[in-house]
């Protein structure tokens, strides 16, 4: 997963079509790794634009503070059945896609077993 963040950044994903930004995707990874050709095992991009085309999402994510270490637990625990949180700020990874959808995966299963639970 890549990601370009900030006004600077977002305002350049907004021009660029998904070859352009496969290619840039491919060039820095490239550039990071030492490698003298970028290589040729890109298997699929999608380009999404949280700011123009999620009203929910807004181009957001989290980033902890200092002294936050170990907020993430707070927020995971609502203290209710019905009522539960998920994304990348409750998981203790943090600001990840994975982290997003493992949290997605536990308040799924959290529900259900809620939902077991008062149907018996």
């Amino acid at each position: 997963t890549g990601f370009l963040a900030g006004p600077r950044d977002s305002a350049v994903a907004e021009v660029l079509s998904c070859d352009e930004a496969a290619e840039r995707l491919v060039a820095q990874f490239s550039q990071l790794l030492g490698l003298k050709s970028s290589p040729a095992y890109l298997d699929a991009l999608k380009k999404v634009s949280w700011g123009a085309t999620d009203p929910w999402a807004a181009g957001a994510y989290s980033s902890p503070t200092v002294g936050a270490c170990g907020a993430w637990r707070a927020l995971q625990d609502t203290g209710s059945e019905v009522l539960l949180y998920a994304g990348e700020a409750v998981s203790e990874r943090g600001s990840t896609v994975d982290s997003a959808l493992d949290s997605g995966r536990r308040a799924a299963a959290e529900l259900c077993a809620s939902l077991k639970a008062a149907r018996a």
